[in-house]
């Protein structure tokens, strides 16, 4: 009882930084997943790796693109570490790529409207489909680098979990 509580809490911290406060079925499985891997992993072995970096430690809830973020937590959220395509929204008003998630050349300047699949086609993905396989939470990234892994578009972080 006291490990559903703290998913439940833990869940509904985590939604309301992204300010939204709907508990879903995926989000309680993900935070039972994330705790059932922090409970099982605790071991002497675990031990050594957080010796090897004392300079370095796990502060609660910092962002985060993968579990090295965290230095000896574990890097919690959805899509972690892949582009996050929700940020192109068509038919969006725009004046540069930035209103359409900064997917480039994305924006229709004659329309002044967002146009994600002529963006994508420019990325190299000829279908929609190529879109969902290749980009669309599949390729990876981090914060540094999503400029020009996601073609514009921004990387999915997730919090540090210690």
């Amino acid at each position: 009882m006291q490990l559903l509580t703290l998913v439940v809490i833990l869940v509904l911290d985590l939604n309301q930084i992204k300010g939204s406060y709907v508990l879903t079925a995926s989000s309680v499985d993900e935070a039972i997943a994330a705790l059932q891997r922090v409970s099982t992993l605790k071991s002497p072995e675990s031990n050594e790796v957080e010796d090897e970096q004392k300079n370095k430690t796990c502060t609660p809830m910092d962002q985060c693109y993968s579990d090295d973020d965290c230095h000896g937590g574990y890097c919690f959220g959805t899509f972690v570490g892949k582009c996050n395509c929700n940020g192109c929204i068509n038919f969006l008003r725009c004046e540069t790529d930035l209103n359409c998630g900064g997917l480039r050349n994305a924006c229709n300047m004659l329309l002044m409207m967002c146009d994600c699949n002529t963006g994508y086609r420019s990325a190299g993905f000829p279908q929609f489909f190529d879109v969902m396989t290749g980009l669309c939470n599949q390729k990876t990234c981090n914060g540094k680098n999503s400029d020009e892994a996601c073609f514009g578009l921004e990387c999915n972080s997730g919090r540090c979990i210690c």
